[in-house]
């Protein structure tokens, strides 16, 4: 066994895994991980140090609150989308705060785009196993095999998963290497809009095994929280804990407030042209707002294997006037500054990044009452009898119908001082709820009050 875990020069300890030397995986030059003298130890200490279950039994679990944490961070693709930019924000921040954080990550599949970018420039020490993806194959018995060797040599304080492989294999892995603290958090869940009645049946029942694992499963919203604890009994509700998303919003404060004599509003859609997030959905609600002679513009950033069918449709539908692809992005403040509304259409959510980021620009939302959406929608509603309700922040459809989206929009359109007072409104409420430093000093709470739990 210690031949394969030791250093080579190219490859990593790991045969298969991507160029990055063992002594590269943390940054200790920077940020030494604190090591424990065996000398003077108790015999169940000195087991548990051997073990890599517990570097030592401290007197008094408060200094716990002190200690650097060492934290394995296990996600299954970094495509483009919130559950990425959240591991990789996550890992940035804990490495400034002087903790060792490890990403470790898979490929992305073919056809979409990654996200690898983002890490660039940040304090995020990158582990990518090849074989690691989102569809179920051989590969996985290797991509475990490849998970465990990472958790015996690096004996992690915490091991924390994201997205639905990378929870499976990580947290079995973890469970074998006695990682004392277990964690996966639900950016949301593939139970409605993905998979086949059979297979999410199997799913559910994988699910709840793997929360028994778990020391703390995690969930980014409210909503969320009552689906998987209430409506499919994942866990159970005090084995929960909500921890909303955490981003990078500063860059969106220096962006202007839309004009307010506008004579065609853009409308922009952000998201994978996938069908979980319906986008035929918004060219129906173009076709209605053409019936109501309402003048209109949609921008749609994001690409997918439905790309294609969206190009056909535009141009069956007469729509190449008022619909445009721009595809993946890299930078969003330039679009968020050229719209006046965000138009969400997904099936299901978790809590949508999009809805966050174009609240931190000052922009109002219109979207469907699913998933964790409703937890973003601040203050006590104004129903209407068209079918939505107006909050602080935005519109929330309660029938999900092109002709409700339609005359919602139609409702900001005709409002545009109401609109930019929605904007004020999301963007005092995003930055001040869902900042990154808020994020990371929420985990880092949560981490340690756990392992002092475990050691007392």
């Amino acid at each position: 066994m210690k031949a394969v875990l030791s250093p080579r020069p190219k490859k990593t300890w790991l045969t298969g895994c991507d160029a990055l030397s063992a002594n590269s995986l943390w940054p200790r030059d920077r940020f030494p991980h604190p090591r424990v003298d065996k000398r003077g130890t108790s015999g169940s200490e000195a087991k548990n140090m051997s073990s890599g279950v517990l570097l030592t039994r401290p007197d008094n679990c408060a200094t716990l609150k002190g200690r650097r944490l060492k934290v394995i961070r296990i996600i299954a693709r970094l495509n483009i989308g919130g559950p990425a930019i959240h591991a990789i924000v996550l890992t940035d921040e804990f490495n400034r705060r002087r903790h060792d954080s490890l990403l470790v990550a898979g490929s992305v599949a073919p056809g979409e785009a990654s996200m690898e970018y983002l890490a660039q420039g940040k304090r995020v020490s990158l582990l990518k196993i090849p074989q690691l993806s989102r569809e179920i194959s051989w590969k996985d018995l290797v991509t475990f095999c490849k998970i465990v060797a990472i958790l015996l040599r690096e004996k992690p304080d915490v091991v924390h998963t994201h997205t639905a492989k990378a929870g499976a294999l990580g947290r079995v892995a973890a469970f074998v290497c006695r990682v004392p603290v277990r964690f996966h958090t639900f950016h949301g869940h593939v139970f409605d809009g993905y998979f086949s009645a059979r297979k999410v049946r199997l799913f559910i029942a994988l699910e709840r095994l793997l929360a028994r694992l778990s020391t703390r499963v995690v969930v980014v919203s409210p909503r969320l929280r009552d689906e998987i604890s209430l409506r499919y009994r994942i866990a159970p509700v005090d084995k929960i804990t909500v921890v909303p998303l955490g981003l990078d919003l500063n860059r969106f404060r220096s962006i202007s407030p839309p004009p307010l004599d506008r004579f065609e509003p853009v409308i922009l859609w952000v998201g994978r042209l996938v069908e979980v997030k319906d986008p035929f959905f918004l060219l129906r609600t173009a076709l209605e707002l053409r019936r109501l002679n309402v003048p209109a513009r949609f921008i749609m950033v994001g690409d997918g294997q439905l790309r294609a069918e969206m190009e056909r449709r535009i141009r069956d539908s007469n729509l190449e006037g008022c619909v445009s692809l721009a595809g993946w992005q890299q930078s969003m403040c330039p679009w968020y500054a050229q719209s006046h509304i965000l138009a969400l259409t997904s099936l299901n959510e978790g809590t949508p990044v999009a809805m966050i980021e174009a609240m931190a620009a000052g922009r109002p939302c219109v979207a469907p009452d699913v998933g964790g959406v409703a937890d973003l929608m601040p203050g006590t509603p104004e129903e209407q009898p068209e079918g939505f309700a107006v909050f602080n922040n935005g519109i929330l459809l309660r029938r999900r119908e092109p002709a409700v989206m339609a005359r919602a929009l139609t409702y900001l359109i005709a409002r545009p001082l109401l609109s930019q007072r929605m904007g004020g409104f999301g963007a005092e409420f995003a930055l001040r709820s869902f900042s990154k430093e808020r994020l990371a000093e929420d985990l880092i709470s949560l981490y340690q009050g756990c392992l002092e739990q475990r050691v007392a």
